[in-house]
């Protein structure tokens, strides 16, 4: 009987042994399984997910090899040119800018390697060249704010700038922004009471344009617009921003991407100001040229009607040319829709600053009046007969000749009533 027992015992736990071995053989296999269907579903993610950045890379490929070159290695005083701008008309677009300039810096007068003399910051940023080019750019650095040297600014103003990032790559951050600060005070903080819109430059998703309204420390707005702008950033764009009392409104090139109407504290959007941040100093930068402020805008149509003549600096041409720039299609629509099928007959003068020969500026001005009449006849089906052009070159200047914004005001259309 003993025997019998341990026999059994000893078979009990042989089938316990086999039934633990059998268990533990069962959820290996699990595991086995479980850990191929990771492995799977790992490689396809991969695949896709190369497949996904292929497909990113391709769209992208043109920028980042324009800006492949662009590292801290490079001498940041001599930057690759951006590939040109169109210049054929924005049809769209409908900024008009003031008439009397305030402020106006090309950074012609600094040289590459400095801080800018018509500028404050609290950090740092320099003047640099642009390769087989004679522009200046500023470059600004992360988390730096940028003044430009103004008065307080009025109820109604204008500012353009032309912007153009570089280095962005698909892994440039979310938060990469240039915010452009409305402030009621002077200072290298944004102020209590201040508005502010965020342009981003983010590449591998669409963070939105951000718009941001505090009184007195209370936020009041704040909004995600929603408007793709990734094919914008990766060149050279014209920015245009209108301040009219609490309404403001953005153009990045021709698109109004900002218009609300009461994102300004009335009479306490008084000093503008720049704010990079998000941006890797060692690979991505932000340059900025052809800043401008101008005060107001002008009835144009009461203007001609009323006083008989007006001019304006709205109407832009590429340096030393009479080719007409995009970003003057709204100057030009304006004047269109003033001259209107009536039977007002002008007459267009165009005048340049003093750079270059007397008789080289003589003939550009002619020119330049020609082309403008060309457009608005071409474009807008004002009939030639109404028009006539004459040119005063460097003769009847309206400022001083001695400074950037000088002779950008210098530059000018004038359209006088027969």
């Amino acid at each position: 009987m003993k025997k019998i027992s341990i026999l059994a015992l000893l078979a009990a736990m042989l089938l316990s042994s086999f039934s633990a071995e059998a268990q533990i053989l069962k959820k290996l296999k699990k595991s086995a399984e479980r850990a191929a269907e990771r492995t799977i579903l790992n490689r396809t993610d991969r695949e896709v997910s190369k497949k996904t950045d292929a497909a990113i890379d391709s769209v992208l490929k043109k920028n980042e090899s324009k800006n492949a070159n662009t590292s801290s290695q490079k001498n940041p005083e001599t930057l690759e040119s951006p590939a040109e701008s169109s210049s054929s008309l924005y049809q769209n677009f409908d900024f008009v800018p003031g008439d009397k300039i305030l402020v106006f810096d090309n950074f012609s007068a600094d040289n590459p390697g400095d801080f800018p003399a018509k500028w404050d910051t609290n950090g740092s940023g320099e003047v640099v060249n642009l390769s087989n080019s004679n522009d200046k750019w500023l470059m600004l650095a992360n988390k730096s704010s940028y003044l430009p040297h103004t008065q307080k600014l009025p109820a109604e103003y204008t500012i353009e700038f032309d912007l153009q990032a570089r280095g962005l790559t698909t892994k440039t951050s979310s938060q990469a922004m240039l915010e452009l600060w409305f402030d009621a005070e002077n200072g290298y903080r944004k102020a209590a009471t201040s508005s502010s819109v965020m342009i981003p430059f983010c590449l591998f998703i669409d963070p939105g344009i951000q718009v941001r309204k505090i009184s007195n420390g209370q936020q009041e707005i704040y909004n995600e617009i929603e408007n793709d702008i990734r094919d914008v950033i990766q060149n050279q764009f014209h920015v245009s921003v209108a301040v009219n009392k609490t309404r403001l409104r953005v153009w990045l090139n021709e698109e109004k991407t900002v218009d609300v109407p009461r994102l300004l504290n009335e009479g306490k959007a008084s000093y503008f100001k720049l704010y990079p941040r998000g941006f890797n100093d060692n690979s991505e930068q932000l340059l900025i040229t052809n800043f401008k402020i101008a005060e107001g805008g002008v009835d144009l149509r009461n203007k001609l009607l009323t006083e008989g003549s007006f001019s304006t600096t709205g109407i832009l041409f590429d340096s030393g040319s009479d080719v007409i720039k995009p970003e003057s299609y709204g100057v030009l629509k304006t004047i269109a829709e003033a001259l209107g099928d009536g039977e007002l007959n002008i007459q267009i003068i165009g005048h340049t600053d003093s750079d270059g020969e007397t008789a080289f500026n003589q003939q550009l001005s002619e020119k330049r009046a020609a082309s403008v009449k060309s457009k608005l006849v071409q474009d807008f089906g004002i009939s030639a007969q109404r028009i006539t052009t004459s040119g005063k070159g460097e003769s009847l200047p309206v400022a001083s000749n001695d400074d950037a914004a000088g002779k950008a005001q210098n530059r000018r259309v004038e359209f006088v009533k027969i």
